[in-house]
Formats: structure tokens, C-alpha cells, sequence
């Protein structure tokens, strides 16, 4: 008998440490109920109710669109129902909006969440995401750790191929065998397709889904496309891809969508992927419309990333964060394209921006709270601190 990560045996306390002639002597308490049966439903009690949730790393390319905000706000909610541990998230896209993350966490109450960057350098604020991975996953405890990934899949690849550290001595891919209980992964479509996620990064993705050394749950294009989610006020209206895959991590899958569990998903260094019957490995994916329809998925998503934060902001040591320098007047990687986000400016903290923020190459000015990122407000990414 097991509860949680903590094994215990009722006859291994009674055999090993207390033992029932402590109550001899006529004691009838001890006669009727020996102490290795008190301690033992002591323990079963305790670690029933008390076993601790599981740890996740939020793997998000969260660059070029808004579903992964709303997927943040749903592991945020899930996370206020003691369902999960967020222990940190990292960030595929070298171009990622982490001032939106910060912002995000901020209003969930969890601004102590570190954050990686695919080949960051590393700095104050921001870490490598290889790095960070690696010391996460080696202070976590045995199958501790759910990942999941709804953007590209380049750190992923990065922390399979590292080498020991001062953080563990595993390689990478012993490091995920031995502390991922499973991965949950937005990407691909089934039982076959060519979607963005793996597209992008295809060499990425092709190596990570191939030596992947545990269990994975695939959430293709096809699961979130037609579930619209987002609609209370301050949310972004999108397809739910990542917030599908939000649910099938945390939660089991099979309560919602049926799982195809034999066979493998083949992906081709140009993203493509097909779903093979041999060889069978620890793969699944979910199919469409199987058990919840669309709109019970998308009634669920709304309930969750539409609820009250549980906290109430907190104080962050870095507000937000700048992007990479501007080029020829453009944010790199931004096609010049306005930038959407989770929160608007009803729903953000109004405060002053000291001066030495500054948007569009200018002083950023106190604009009632709807400054950094704010969605459908049009309004664009400002520069703000360090990296």
C-alpha cells in the first residue's frame, strides 16, 4: 500500500520498530488496538491527506500568440485548487514575452517562479533553461515532476543532451527518466500532420520525441482548435490548444478524451509527424470529441482561467522585462505585428512606471496601469529593465 510519493507498509512498522508486547502487563488499550496499528493509521491519515502535490515545469514558446497566456492563467487556477506546484517555467522562443509572464504571475500571487530562457546566458533575473531544468528536476524527489510544453521543444532537446553539473551528476536523459513522472506535449497532429510547434525547431522536436526516456500524453492540433475559451472580460478569446494541454498534464486525460496508448509518434526532422503502430512505446495521444464535447471543454478552461486568483499580487523583484534590443527601429522576432496578452488594463494594478522605463525609445508615462502588455488594447511591448 502506497499514498503519494511515500511508501508504507503497516507490517513494516510492525515489524521494524513497534511491536505490540509494549502493551503487555494487562493494558487493555494496548490489547485492542496494538501501537503499530495506532501509528500505522496515523500514518495513513497523514499522508492521505497531506501528500503533496506534484511539482511542474511549464515549458512555453510564448511569443506569437495568446493561448499560451490563458494556458498560464489555467496552471495558475489549478495550482490555487492545490492540484500543483508550478516550480518553474522556461521559455523556448529566445524572443519570449517574459514581461507578460511576470505580469501573469504577479497577478496569481507567485512572483518567486523562476523563469529560463533557451540559450540564455544567464543573468539576475533570468535564467539558463537548461540549467534551471536540470536544478529543478535534481532537487525534486523520484517521478516528482510533470512537464508540460505547449511551444517548441528546444529546450527540451538541451536538457536531454546535457552532461552532469554541479547540480546532479545524471546526463540529461537520466535526469528525465528518473525524475518526470510524465510530459505532456502540445504538439503535432494524429494521427497525422505538420503543425506549428513542431515545425518550428523541427530538429528539436524530432530528437526529443524520438529519445524521450518516459511517458508522454500528445495533444494535437485537431484537440484544441475548435474549443474557444477565454471569453470573460479580461481574457483572450483563442483556440485552446495549451490550455488543453494544461488539463491533460495536471489532470488525468482519460476523464476527458479517449487516449490512443499503442504505437509511436514518428516525427520527421521537417516536423511532420505520423502516428506508427511499431514499435510501442510510452506514447499516447488524445482524440477529439471522444468523451467531453468542445464546448464542455471549453465551459471547464473558462471556470478555471476566469476565476479569481486565489492570492492577490505580490513583489516582484523585477517588474518586467525588456526585450532584446530593437533593430532598425523593430522588436526582433515581432514582424511589427501589435501584441496580444492576458490581462487588460481593468484587470491590472494601477501604479506608476518610474521613469527610467521607457516605450517606443521615450519616457514611459503613467497611462492608469495599461502599460507593458495589455490585451486588445493595441498597445506595444516597452522596453522595461534588465534582462
Amino acid at each position: 500500500m502506497s499514498f503519494g510519493l511515500y511508501p508504507i507498509t503497516l507490517s513494516g512498522i510492525r515489524n521494524t520498530v513497534f511491536r505490540s508486547e509494549f502493551f503487555e502487563n494487562g493494558d487493555s488499550f494496548g490489547k485492542r488496538f496494538p501501537l503499530y496499528e495506532v501509528i500505522g493509521l496515523y500514518c495513513f491519515c497523514f499522508f492521505l491527506f497531506t501528500s503533496a502535490a506534484p511539482g511542474v515545469i511549464f515549458d512555453t514558446d510564448f511569443h506569437t500568440d495568446c493561448d499560451d497566456d490563458n494556458a498560464l492563467a489555467v496552471l495558475h487556477a489549478l495550482a490555487d485548487k492545490n492540484e500543483c506546484v508550478i516550480k518553474g517555467i522556461m521559455c523556448s522562443d529566445p524572443d519570449a514575452r517574459i514581461g507578460d509572464i511576470r505580469a501573469i504571475n504577479e497577478k496569481y500571487g507567485r512572483c518567486d517562479i523562476p523563469i529560463g530562457l533557451f540559450n540564455h546566458t544567464g543573468g539576475k533575473t533570468i535564467h539558463n533553461a537548461t540549467a534551471l531544468y536540470r536544478r529543478l528536476l535534481s532537487g525534486s524527489p523520484d517521478k516528482g515532476i510533470i512537464i508540460i510544453s505547449v511551444g517548441y521543444l528546444s529546450c527540451l532537446e538541451n536538457l536531454l543532451k546535457s552532461d552532469g553539473d554541479l547540480y546532479s551528476q545524471n546526463k540529461g536523459i537520466d535526469l528525465v527518466r528518473k525524475k518526470v513522472l510524465r510530459w505532456s506535449c502540445m504538439g503535432g497532429d494524429y494521427p497525422d500532420g505538420h503543425e506549428w510547434n513542431f515545425r518550428h525547431y523541427a530538429n528539436s522536436a524530432a530528437y526529443t520525441v524520438a529519445n524521450w526516456p518516459g511517458k508522454v500524453i500528445f495533444n494535437g492540433y485537431s484537440i484544441g482548435h475548435d474549443i474557444s475559451s477565454g471569453g470573460c472580460e479580461n481574457r483572450c478569446r483563442r483556440s485552446s490548444w495549451d490550455p488543453c494541454a494544461v488539463l491533460a498534464g495536471i489532470r488525468n486525460p482519460g476523464d476527458y478524451w479517449d487516449l490512443v496508448t499503442t504505437g509511436n509518434n514518428d516525427v520527421s526532422t521537417d516536423g511532420s509527424n505520423v502516428w506508427k503502430e511499431k514499435p510501442d512505446k510510452d506514447h499516447a495521444y488524445c482524440v477529439d470529441e471522444s468523451k467531453w464535447s468542445d464546448r464542455q471543454i471549453a465551459e471547464l478552461l473558462n471556470e478555471l482561467m476566469c476565476a479569481s486568483p486565489a492570492r492577490h499580487g505580490c513583489n516582484p523583484t523585477v517588474l518586467y522585462t525588456s526585450l532584446p534590443e530593437r533593430k532598425n527601429g523593430q522588436l526582433p522576432g515581432m514582424r511589427n505585428r501589435w501584441i496580444t496578452s492576458l490581462f487588460t488594463r481593468s484587470s491590472m494594478e494601477r501604479r506608476d512606471i518610474p521613469d527610467r522605463f521607457t516605450c517606443e525609445g521615450k519616457p514611459a508615462k503613467n497611462s492608469g496601469g495599461n502599460f507593458g502588455i495589455v490585451i486588445m488594447q493595441r498597445t506595444r511591448h516597452c522596453n522595461t529593465i534588465e534582462p
